[in-house]
């Protein structure tokens, strides 16, 4: 192979690759300017073969041992292969030799925010801004730094002052959406994300970001074309089925939701999460059976995921099976003892099951917790008006509406103990006030189903409900 000598290359006209090649052929004691040792190194260290790199840096340590950006340089190579005492040593000495030079003041930023000194980074940084406040890097890398202290208004200045310096630097745009992203500046974050596009188009993480922050806004369909658009540019981009699973699941297109799941099942594995999505899913398009089968896969792998056990005792609920769904509740309730929400539904199956005592205790213990919830007085009113408990059901009606009333489910249960009470002119208004609020336009199974048998059947109930609900 031919031998490379400086003189033999023209400064101007030098290929690194083939600069490399040569680097990489030559016999022992070939000579090499330290320009060219500098790019060789610069190769190697942005190619990811960083001990070719120190090798070479340390080439020129060997012949410049005074050159501070050398020593930079290999404070930096060392962080990246985590060895932190050798490259803070490595700082140390080129803070001592030239601390007016903005690149090694730079690259001893970096190195430090590497290193997790971010605080001493930004020293360094600062200094190289005052030096050099002309040069985009320097805050496009102070933005890097204090975003990763999560300093994200301050952070967020440091990358406008950069793109005001070059409104196309590489990612400024995606640091910015981030940053407005964080102080919750949606719209901010928006336009950010949509400059970063503009400039890099097919960048998954872009789009990926864009769509969270429209998914946060509400806006699902827009968020559901983005995460579409990151599975066209990269189908193994499995956040992304997940997120857009969950918005098909919320605008009721099941199918199309299950399909997401199973493609993240398929490209990386189940997961408790995914499976308790899938099962979500699942049970809400009609399929019980394979719902609870997948919450059962979900808390296979985490025996201790409420909402896996929640799911699970819905799917008993559905399927009549009150005594195992009062299982799978009792164990919800004793992974969350405080969840107002899974007390009332354990209660709901306690009281399905004919375990009236605990139904009762379980709906109470949420109202200790939360005299107002709503929806723990609803348990108890219909736990006492099936019960023909007429008194009780009364007294909580009149809690209830006096939390919700604009709830037309309380104002007809509210009617039906009127109506038991014989107090008919109130229970005419109820009724009314029942029909006024719109639910119960609805036939009259539903009607049925929240109604006690022997007052439904009653000939006087059936003229009220005809004139005011039908």
């Amino acid at each position: 192979m031919h031998d490379f000598r400086y003189e033999e290359w023209d400064p101007f006209e030098r290929n690194i690759k083939s600069l490399v090649d040569a680097f990489e052929g030559s016999r022992h004691g070939t000579y090499f300017d330290l320009d060219s040792l500098e790019e060789i190194a610069a190769y190697y260290f942005e190619s990811g073969r960083l001990e070719e790199a120190l090798q070479v840096t340390d080439q020129i340590l060997d012949s410049a041992s005074y050159c501070a950006s050398a020593w930079s340089k290999r404070a930096l190579i060392l962080a990246y292969m985590s060895h932190p005492n050798e490259s803070l040593q490595a700082i140390q000495k080129a803070d001592s030799m030239n601390p007016r030079d903005s690149e090694v003041l730079i690259n001893l930023g970096v190195t430090l925010q590497l290193l997790g000194h971010q605080e001493e980074s930004l020293e360094y940084l600062f200094k190289a801004t005052n030096i050099d406040p002309q040069n985009e890097d320097v805050y496009y890398l102070t933005g890097c730094t204090m975003l990763q202290m999560e300093r994200f208004s301050d952070a967020r200045n440091a990358f406008r002052n950069c793109v005001a310096l070059n409104t196309e630097h590489p990612g400024v745009w995606f640091k910015i959406g981030i940053c407005s992203d964080q102080l919750k500046e949606d719209q901010e974050s928006l336009n950010a994300y949509e400059h970063q596009i503009d400039l890099t188009p097919y960048c998954c993480d872009t789009w990926y970001n864009k769509g969270a922050v429209l998914f946060r806004m509400g806006r699902l369909t827009d968020a559901l074309y983005c995460f579409t658009i990151v599975l066209d540019i990269n189908p193994d981009f499995i956040e992304a089925y997940c997120i857009r699973g969950h918005i098909l699941s919320l605008n009721n297109r099941l199918e199309e939701a299950i399909e997401c799941y199973h493609e993240v099942i398929k490209r990386k594995g189940g997961s408790p999460t995914i499976y308790c999505s899938m099962a979500f899913s699942m049970m809400h398009n009609g399929d019980i059976q394979n719902g609870i089968r997948f919450y059962k896969r979900a808390i296979e792998l985490d025996p201790g995921l409420a909402v896996a056990w929640a799911g699970l005792g819905k799917g008993y609920m559905e399927q009549g099976r009150f005594r195992l769904a009062v299982k799978a509740y009792k164990r919800v309730t004793d992974l969350k003892p405080d969840n107002l929400n899974y007390l009332v539904h354990r209660g709901e199956a306690e009281a399905a099951a004919g375990y009236n005592r605990k139904a009762v205790f379980s709906f109470r213990k949420s109202l200790n917790i939360n005299p107002k919830n709503f929806f723990a007085w609803m348990g108890l009113i219909k736990f006492y008006t099936v019960n023909n408990d007429i008194e009780s059901a009364y007294t909580a009606c009149r809690k209830a509406i006096a939390i919700n009333p604009a709830s037309p489910t309380v104002w007809f249960h509210y009617a039906i103990t009127l109506f038991a009470k014989k107090q008919i002119n109130l229970f005419e208004d109820a009724l009314l006030t029942a029909s006024d609020l719109d639910l119960f336009s609805c036939d009259m199974e539903y009607i049925r189903k929240l109604c006690p048998s022997d007052i439904y059947d009653d000939p006087c109930f059936q003229e009220y409900l005809n004139q005011y609900i039908v």
